[in-house]
């Protein structure tokens, strides 16, 4: 019965991290997919303006979800099949696993990639620390914003 709850909360948290990633994605291409307004007869017409990018950081802290059944990088595999916009930038940190099941994510340092054209590129790594620290977290952001 207890395991039974557990499982039910773990789904739960899954398909709510699942449904927040496609609302990100979903603005990404909303955005590209936006046109100007039309205009009346006569009036000029205005020059498309580029569209804004969009940034998407993904603090994945794979816990025993990862370690014990691989969920984490299941969830990477959707990422890596979904179609990204153009103008949209998704970054990515993994660490806080004993250990990961694909994907060849190192169980001792934290990675940072960016995910791109189907493919998640190693960007930097960094030392193991706490992904429950604030600072690592800061760090990240800090990172993904001056990339």
């Amino acid at each position: 019965m207890m395991h039974e709850k557990s499982l039910n909360k773990r789904t739960f948290l899954r398909v709510l991290s699942i449904f927040f990633l496609l609302i990100a994605f979903a603005g990404c291409f909303l955005l590209s997919s936006c046109s100007q307004k039309p205009t009346q007869k006569g009036e000029p017409q205005e020059e498309p303006t580029a569209l804004p990018g969009w940034n998407v950081y993904i603090y994945m802290c794979g816990s025993n979800l990862e370690t014990k059944q691989g969920l984490a990088g299941k969830d990477m595999d959707k990422m890596l099949s979904a179609e990204i916009s153009e103008n949209c930038r998704v970054m990515l940190q993994t660490g806080g696993a004993a250990k990961w099941r694909s994907h060849d994510i190192s169980s001792t340092e934290l990675q940072r990639y960016e995910i791109k054209g189907g493919e998640l590129r190693l960007l930097s790594t960094l030392p193991d620390a706490s992904m429950g620290d604030g600072a690592t977290l800061s760090s990240f952001l800090a990172w993904c914003k001056s990339y």
